[in-house]
């Protein structure tokens, strides 16, 4: 299946393809395209249906108070800040499977969606994030925005899933 891709990979995009299903669940390749930089294993198909509720709760999500995540300097400070922090879960984004070599957060307030993202520690090194950059990054993107692109991206897999026979075991 040919990749279908909602936004524009330099700012904020959504693309899937290689869609399969088994039973209820959609499973297919994924990437969050964050500023030039897709968020994804590019091994392991996804369970479509889980990245899409994930993506409905941060589009839906209400205006959260301003986290101090612009002093977050490094990715080990990010990481410590995740794992020290009370409540924090509620900013987790892509929080499952499938996105274990990043780590990613996000606030909101009235206007905007401010995500942020870096390479876990423990894969940092590896060959195929060389053209990552290694700190801590912040894409801002307006509510409406985000919300049309999620929006998009249930309204194509929901062709998609049209398209594509149950697997059966």
């Amino acid at each position: 299946m040919d990749i279908q891709l909602t936004g524009f990979p330099t700012a904020f995009a959504i693309d899937f393809s290689d869609i399969s299903r088994l039973g209820e669940a959609t499973y297919g390749r994924y990437a969050l395209w964050l500023g030039g930089y897709p968020l994804r294993d590019a091994d392991t198909p996804v369970c479509l249906d889980t990245v899409l509720a994930c993506l409905q709760g941060v589009a839906s999500a209400k205006a959260s108070p301003a986290l101090a995540m612009d002093a977050l300097s490094s990715p080990m400070q990010m990481l410590r800040w995740m794992q020290e922090q009370e409540e924090i879960h509620k900013h987790f984004f892509l929080n499952i499977e499938g996105f274990d070599d990043f780590l990613k957060l996000f606030s909101k307030d009235a206007e905007s969606t401010y995500l942020h993202w870096a390479l876990h520690p423990q894969v940092a090194h590896l060959s195929i994030y060389d053209d990552y950059p290694k700190g801590v990054q912040q894409l801002i993107i307006g509510n409406m925005e985000l919300q049309r692109a999620v929006d998009q991206f249930a309204k194509e897999l929901e062709v998609a899933k049209a398209q594509t026979m149950p697997l059966t075991s």
